[in-house]
């Protein structure tokens, strides 16, 4: 992958009928997790509390922008994973990936599904 640091696993993906794994497609997972300080939660649309456990989750609608702190992004590394944001379709991870893991998904073809979008950066 040229000089991109890339560190992933790849997941197989599963048809969702017949359990057989999809030959061309993979769930692409970052090794590095981002910790939850990393993200600035001012911004966000919604805080609630969970009602089983108490942790407090955050809602991330369609027009919130995720904010980082620039301190925890690290320019060895180009492909990050959040911890879990809810979101309109539930609770995922976001995938944060640098402008040269954009180019190279993009000029490889590997953005099938993918919605790039961009995040905030807070000093």
């Amino acid at each position: 992958m040229g000089d991109a640091n890339f560190p992933l696993r790849y997941i197989p993906v599963l048809h969702e009928k017949s359990g057989q794994e999809i030959p061309d497609m993979y769930y692409l997972e970052p090794v590095h997790l981002l910790p939850q300080e990393a993200i600035d939660f001012s911004n966000m649309h919604v805080q609630s509390s969970c009602v089983k456990c108490g942790q407090t989750t955050w809602n991330l609608q369609d027009q919130d922008q995720l904010c980082m702190y620039r301190q925890y992004l690290n320019d060895s590394c180009d492909i990050y994973a959040t911890p879990r944001i809810w979101g309109p379709m539930g609770a995922s991870p976001a995938i944060i990936v640098s402008h040269k893991a954009y180019a190279f998904l993009r000029e490889n073809h590997m953005d099938r599904g993918i919605r790039f979008v961009p995040i905030g950066v807070r000093d």
